[in-house]
């Protein structure tokens, strides 16, 4: 879970990788952007893991990669948007899946800032 000491506005541009096995539970976090608890069943505390988590496990693929870019999160001291990448991979005989998530909230405020002057450019032409 993040923590208020974590969060968009000091990480930007800064990934985390967590390792989760098949039933869900964290086995490695690099901690980078939220402390994540080794055991945690994290899959119930992001809605879009827990959209795709069956099918990553049936997908059962060691070389395609699932992402999502720009997914807003609203949770508390990980407000912003994040781009995720999924990949199940086979690690001591067992498979696992590798989550990164990286922090893009500047990118994609920017993005957002630009297509609104764009936007508001053309209705005053």
């Amino acid at each position: 879970m993040p923590d208020s000491n974590s969060g968009s506005a000091s990480g930007d541009g800064l990934c985390q990788l967590i390792r989760l096995n098949f039933s869900g539970a964290v086995i490695h976090s690099s901690n980078t952007l939220f402390a994540v608890p080794i055991d945690l069943n994290i899959v119930a505390t992001f809605p879009l893991l827990e959209s795709i988590f069956q099918s990553l496990i049936e997908s059962n693929t060691h070389s395609e990669a699932y992402e999502y870019f720009a997914v807003e999160t609203t949770f508390p001291g990980l407000d912003g948007f994040y781009d995720f990448r999924f990949v199940v991979l086979e690690e001591f005989g067992e498979n696992v899946i590798d989550w990164t998530i990286c922090d893009r909230t500047t990118y994609y405020r920017q993005i957002q800032a630009d297509q609104q002057k764009n936007n508001e450019a053309k209705l005053r032409n």
